[in-house]
């Protein structure tokens, strides 16, 4: 297959890769929630217990919405796509002494951390949604980290889960038009959408 037909193909056993965005909506919702629930100093505990909801919520999600996340054997930008996952859960090598060194950081550090794969998300699906998700997600967060220091947790939380909705918005859109248009073209790979 061609790129843009190893793309097209993506997107469709994706079913337009709306399952883990929408994840991480709820995941770091809950998040933000926990955040102004427990004690300051067992945010971090809950934005842990938060990530490892991750993978059980979006398989869920995935298995109602019909969408393939592995099988990279019939697409390797499936296998790409796992392939980022785990270089971002690597990270946890960077999150665990921020986590017992330098605490305030840890927040920071995880969402930052686990928005990088999404620059190589949009050259796989060919789309800038990617870059503006990464771009967008970490000024959010570095804004929320630095402007909220009473409930960093909350507010890193917040910015993640309103990129999220961003990149939602942007997935079911392109989605749909792939849909209508009955096929997938790729964009170039730019800020605007």
């Amino acid at each position: 297959m061609t790129l843009q037909e190893l793309r097209a193909d993506f997107m469709e056993r994706r079913k337009g890769c709306l399952s883990l965005p929408i994840t991480g909506c709820i995941v770091w919702s809950l998040a933000a929630i926990a955040s102004f629930v427990v004690p300051h100093d067992k945010a971090n505990l809950a934005l842990i217990v938060c990530y490892f909801l991750l993978i059980p919520i979006s398989i869920a999600i995935a298995r109602v919405r019909g969408e393939q996340i592995g099988g990279g054997a019939q697409n390797p930008l499936l296998r790409l796509a796992g392939q980022c996952r785990l270089m971002v859960t690597l990270l946890w090598a960077v999150h665990l002494p921020l986590l017992f060194l330098a605490p305030e950081f840890f927040p920071l550090s995880m969402a930052v951390g686990y928005g990088l794969h999404w620059i190589v998300f949009s050259w796989t699906v060919g789309h800038p949604v990617g870059l503006v998700h990464a771009l967008l997600r970490t000024f959010l967060v570095v804004g929320g980290w630095l402007l909220f220091p009473g409930n960093r947790v909350g507010a890193v939380a917040v910015g993640v889960v309103i990129a999220y909705l961003v990149s939602v918005w942007q997935l079911n859109r392109l989605h749909r038009q792939r849909k209508t248009d009955g096929s997938f073209k790729p964009q170039p790979l730019s800020l605007r959408t």
